[in-house]
């Protein structure tokens, strides 16, 4: 898998958690104490987060790494 590829599979599994927890992209923001036009551009794959990013938004969403992994590879989006 390529970086661009990782990026946009990583962005979408980042818009389905928030949309799950029922949360605007400036609601998000708020609870990560994150731009929301940043995320934006993560949920996009413009933007490669970095593990602070990662970590505030699991703080925020209760979304683990291992979950995301998890469902990237479920989906076929990365392999082992």
């Amino acid at each position: 898998m390529n970086k661009d590829a990782f990026l946009q599979a990583f962005g979408r599994e980042l818009r389905l958690v928030r949309l799950e927890k029922g949360l605007t992209l400036e609601e998000l923001g708020e609870r990560a104490r994150l731009d929301d036009k940043h995320l934006g551009r993560v949920e996009r794959g413009e933007k490669l987060p970095s593990i602070l990013t990662v970590y505030q938004l699991y703080l925020a969403t209760g979304m683990s790494v291992d979950t995301v992994f998890k469902r990237l590879k479920d989906n076929g989006d990365i392999q082992d």
